[in-house]
């Protein structure tokens, strides 16, 4: 769960990391570019519960989102559950963010829209090898299957679009046959990135992407044209069919930690606005 780097495993860890910070620089396609709805997520509920005020200001949305949210346990994520319960049309995304079938089969039968297999596992703390990773997938993809066949899933999401992440989705294709492939994006994407993820011909969720602002709020409209421009960009590759913007509760200090949310800042607006 390292990205720019390890920001977001100071997320469960509890210590914030330095590293570089995505620029909130995306092109936007081309005004002649096909694009088709997706289903837009938020990555909220860091092994807990939301709380009501939260809960009632994501009920305000035109589209309810999907809340992509990391668990420890069944009953935490039931918690997690009950607490958004009093929000019609909220539904989650169960995150395993360690290679745990068992955690995993665990939530099969939980009431996720999706359960996600993993988070970055290439990366500290887990450092898996292709290979482990391949097999690491399959063994959570297999535990889930064998309580509920009919769960959705989501194959362990890995950092960025490189040579070794673009053979890890691979092999997670592969590992967890019908599961959807997840990736975080954070960077400006080329349209030979566009094109090859529309070349893989199963779904994508881009579990992770957005920026963060920073001190003050200079880079609050930036963080906004990033998150309408990432998707305004993916919406054109006909099978990614989900985006999940990172957000946090706002700390007090000027880290990507502290400032990568989005609650009460313009992207949440537009976020909140989309028909």
């Amino acid at each position: 769960m390292v990205k720019h780097a390890l920001w977001l495993l100071a997320v469960v860890s509890g210590v914030a990391c330095g590293g570089v910070t995505p620029t909130p620089v995306v092109t936007p396609p081309s005004s002649g570019a096909a694009t088709h709805p997706v289903t837009i997520a938020v990555v909220d509920g860091f092994h807990g519960p939301l709380p009501a005020d939260l809960v009632a200001k994501y009920c305000q949305w035109v589209h309810r989102p999907t809340l992509r949210t990391p668990q420890l346990t069944r009953d935490a994520f039931q918690t997690f559950q009950a607490s958004i319960a009093g929000c019609v049309g909220l539904s989650t995304i169960a995150l395993v963010e360690a290679p745990d079938p068992l955690l995993a089969q665990s939530l099969a039968s939980a009431g996720a829209a999706y359960i996600e297999l993993g988070n970055e596992l290439e990366l500290a703390p887990y450092n898996l090898s292709l290979a482990q990773y391949a097999v690491a997938q399959a063994q959570m993809c297999t535990a889930v299957r064998a309580v509920n066949g009919a769960q959705p899933l989501i194959t362990g999401a890995v950092y960025t679009l490189n040579t070794d992440t673009k053979q890890r989705m691979l092999a997670a294709r592969d590992a967890c046959p019908g599961a959807t492939l997840g990736v975080h994006l954070y960077e400006a994407l080329s349209q030979a990135d566009l094109d090859w993820l529309a070349a893989l011909g199963v779904p994508v969720a881009v579990t992770e992407t957005g920026s963060p602002t920073g001190c003050g709020t200079s880079q609050w409209i930036a963080q906004a044209n990033y998150i309408d421009a990432m998707i305004a960009q993916l919406s054109t590759v006909p099978n990614v069919t989900l985006v999940a913007i990172y957000q946090r509760p706002s700390g007090t200090g000027c880290t990507n930690l502290d400032t990568f949310g989005i609650e009460d800042k313009p992207a949440w607006d537009r976020l909140a606005a989309r028909p």
